[in-house]
């Protein structure tokens, strides 16, 4: 018989010989009841002595009850589910909450572990205005909420579980825009995500064939430098994220698709997978999300901050593209394709104009590039790409207001063509008002430059050539009669 994990919120049938745990920490602890092994932590948690159960002073029964009102579910890991909370005191709101609800078991070393995040969101101080902020945390026992199925053969499993558990709530900054995953999925690349109505899949489709799909350079250079400076305050207290990915980037306002230059302040979050940096840890379990793993940890290299950058640059990747660059979905092709993957600036071109998505710098794709580099040494510092994503942004600065001064010499050119050809038809009007010429031949002079003025696009000319026309036409139609 086997134990398997699996999100509760997933329908799932057991193979053979197997039960279905819908929660990873209990699962856990099911495994150490059972005399289980279980992997390597840090060296500080597998000396500490074991304990049957954490003792009871330290709980606070019924305090998420008394002064939380759960709004809804953010999201669901593991090991944890997210919810939505307003902290309520004699009634009155005292704002809007995330709240991380974690199984923790009934055992002291599971506790340590857990609170190594609590430790780690400690640490950041208010000043670190691109990392999600930690409130508070504390203990409850709490109906068990995992589901345990039978064995193949239909026989119920031989196991003692308890009615209630441990839990440990840590409450954090609520993000309202969501996460960077699900913006650019599924409102950026238009993708169907299962969950929408009729008629929202119905718009979907009829926008994504309207509108040119992908974020311009500035929102691009928005969430990069949102992400840098929230790694480079991470890395400042010696933190290694080693779990950085897009859906543990929030977003603290809803996004706009309408507002082609701005992007929601992004911040980073879900610091139970760091570390400190020279931390010893195992760098092949099941930390982080594989597709966002350097290739050097899949070789059984530690975790760095190089590692972060390779991960970092892997975001923008799936900023820019609305994709990854990998073509299944299997754990074992995809370790081997993160091996072998190897971009170019001019691929990346190639690959960006054929989606045909909206045009953006190309100094982005010579970035991305650095960043993703087999070799850590050869991937830039975070102080280096900041530099970079500045030099882009004053770059595209620069071009749009080259192009705004153009425009505006034209439109200047233009308005004064169109003045002048105005005086010298009012000069001619005079001349041939006082000559045998019929109106209708002269009106000819009119038309001519009103054609010539909207061929080039110019509304203020047009204006004042349409006046003269019709003044003229006037005056001459006075002069016959």
């Amino acid at each position: 018989m086997s134990l398997v994990v699996y999100s509760h919120d997933r329908d799932v049938d057991p193979g053979e010989g197997q039960i279905v745990v819908y929660n990873q920490a209990y699962f856990e602890y099911l495994q150490t009841e059972e005399g289980s092994s279980r992997g390597s932590y840090d060296d500080q948690a597998r000396e500490r002595p074991r304990r049957s159960s954490i003792p009871d002073d330290f709980f606070v029964q019924g305090y998420y009850q008394r002064f939380f009102k759960q709004v809804g579910v953010v999201g669901t890991g593991s090991r944890a589910v997210v919810y939505k909370v307003k902290h309520m005191l004699l009634e009155n709101d005292l704002g809007t909450f995330a709240l991380k609800k974690i199984c923790i078991g009934d055992d002291m070393h599971w506790l340590y572990r857990c609170l190594k995040e609590v430790k780690l969101l400690n640490r950041l101080t208010e000043e670190s205005s691109h990392l999600i902020t930690y409130n508070h945390v504390w203990l409850e026992r709490c109906p068990v909420e995992s589901l345990i199925l039978t064995q193949d053969d239909g026989s119920p499993a031989n196991l003692d579980i308890p009615t209630t558990m441990p839990y440990m709530f840590i409450l954090q900054q609520f993000c309202c825009g969501g996460n960077l995953d699900d913006v650019i999925q599924y409102q950026v690349f238009n993708k169907i995500s299962g969950k929408e109505t009729r008629l929202e899949r119905k718009k979907k489709l009829m926008n994504a064939k309207k509108l040119r799909k992908g974020l311009t350079t500035y929102q691009i250079v928005s969430i990069a430098k949102d992400i840098n400076t929230g790694l480079r305050q991470l890395h400042s207290l010696r933190i290694i994220h080693r779990d950085l990915k897009p859906s543990n980037c929030l977003l603290l306002e809803q996004f706009d698709p309408t507002d082609t230059k701005n992007f929601p302040k992004c911040v980073i979050g879900d610091f139970g997978e760091s570390q400190l940096y020279g931390q010893l840890r195992d760098a092949t379990g099941s930390t982080g999300t594989l597709e966002f793993v350097a290739p050097e940890l899949t070789t059984g290299a530690q975790f760095s901050f190089k590692s972060d950058i390779y991960a970092f640059g892997m975001i923008l990747y799936f900023v820019i593209f609305g994709q990854l660059p990998f073509g299944s979905k299997d754990m074992s092709v995809i370790k081997r394709e993160i091996n072998q993957l190897s971009l170019n600036p001019d691929s990346m071109r190639d690959l960006h104009e054929s989606l045909d998505l909206v045009p953006v710098h190309p100094a982005l794709f010579d970035l991305v590039c650095e960043m993703l580099n087999h070799t850590p040494s050869l991937r830039p510092d975070l102080a280096s790409i900041s530099y970079r994503l500045d030099t882009i942004l004053e770059s595209v600065t620069t071009s749009i207001n080259n192009e705004n001064t153009q425009k505006n010499s034209e439109n200047k050119h233009k308005v004064g063509f169109a003045s002048l050809y105005a005086l010298q038809i009012a000069v001619t009007l005079t001349v041939l008002n006082h000559s045998d010429w019929h109106w209708w031949k002269y009106t000819v002079i009119f038309i001519t430059g009103l054609a010539y003025n909207h061929n080039r696009n110019n509304s203020a000319g047009n204006r004042n050539l349409l006046i003269i026309l019709i003044a003229s036409v006037l005056i001459s139609a006075i002069s016959i009669w």
